[in-house]
């Protein structure tokens, strides 16, 4: 999907409108009404369950096929490597929580930068090197902003996944958080900048304005908006919303005319993995149980960075495939 080549009514106009407008409206509604109660603010990732966050990688191993090899024609070994090693990015990760939680934790932070500033970077047809900054850029802005803006709140948030596998809650913010988070922010934003510059020089004027609004929008929502809101917003009006609209578009192709076609093929297709997903999330739960919905937001979260491991390589992958001059997709058979 690029922004090039935009046309009304297309799926992919409504990669910008949906994240958009949603965010205004989030911005607005904390402004006038002021900061919403902590049990609503869990509202969007306890909703991003079923709508967009669980499933927006339950077709990892479609894209997988679609991009490599189609193992669907047969190719079964192919099929159940492509889930062990699924299973065991996943596994580990999970190990990792349980070990040292410290560093899980900045490893999910860190990996999570990346994908969501790479998943906004792919909407551009540019080089590696422009690329890489771009998602460097972005991702930093997205991670950082929340614990600059708000870096109690935020850390308070975080450090509930590390209670989860930890003995205490750490419960005063770190005195090197804030700094860190803001020269992140910086360096973020000055890469944005020199972006928005670039792209109006080059790619005209469209493309920097583009670029120009979703920095306002996005610097607005993490200071004005509590961090756990706001980045539960984010997750699935911007991140899970574009990445589904995506792949939708890499498998059926023939629906980008019709976004409600899409959407259902979409999630038709997710369903059984989303499933899955949901299971093993109330696995999780059953197994460190759930006091609140805040501690079931940590676990959906703790979960959320296991699969995170090798949806990121998977989507690396494809985005790294895609800039190949000779890449073509290959055809999926129909189910």
């Amino acid at each position: 999907m690029t922004v090039t080549d935009r046309r009304p009514f297309r799926a992919e106009t409504f990669g910008d409108l949906v994240p958009w407008s949603g965010l205004s409206l989030v911005i607005v509604a904390s402004v006038a009404f002021g900061p919403a109660p902590a049990g609503v603010q869990l509202w969007p990732w306890l909703v991003g369950i079923a709508l967009f966050g669980l499933p927006h990688g339950a077709c990892d191993h479609l894209v997988a096929a679609r991009i490599g090899g189609n193992y669907r024609s047969g190719r079964t070994t192919l099929a159940t490597t492509f889930f062990l090693l699924y299973l065991a990015g996943g596994g580990a990760m999970m190990l990792l929580w349980i070990a040292s939680p410290a560093i899980a934790l900045g490893l999910f932070l860190g990996l999570t930068a990346w994908h969501w500033g790479s998943a906004d970077a792919v909407a551009y047809r540019e080089g590696l090197a422009a690329f890489a900054l771009r998602s460097t850029g972005r991702g930093l802005l997205v991670v950082s902003a929340p614990l600059a803006f708000h870096p109690g709140a935020s850390w308070q948030a975080l450090s509930s996944l590390l209670e989860i596998f930890g003995p205490t809650r750490a419960a005063q913010t770190p005195s090197w958080l804030p700094g860190l988070a803001a020269g992140c922010l910086v360096l973020g934003l000055m890469l944005e900048c020199l972006l928005v510059a670039w792209d109006s020089w080059r790619l005209g004027r469209w493309r920097a304005a583009r670029e120009s609004i979703e920095l306002v929008l996005l610097l607005a929502l993490f200071y004005l908006v509590p961090p756990v809101a706001a980045v539960g917003v984010y997750f699935v009006a911007w991140h899970a919303w574009r990445h589904t609209l995506r792949t939708g578009a890499l498998l059926y192709p023939e629906k980008v005319e019709r976004l409600p076609a899409l959407v259902a093929a979409y999630h038709g297709r997710a369903l059984p993995l989303t499933l899955a997903s949901a299971v093993a999330l109330a696995a999780l739960t059953l197994a460190v149980g759930w006091e609140s919905p805040q501690k079931l937001t940590a676990v959906y979260l703790v979960l959320l960075s296991a699969l995170t491991v090798p949806h990121a390589v998977v989507v690396c992958a494809w985005d790294y495939k895609s800039r190949h001059p000779r890449y073509r997709p290959r055809p999926l058979r129909a189910r």
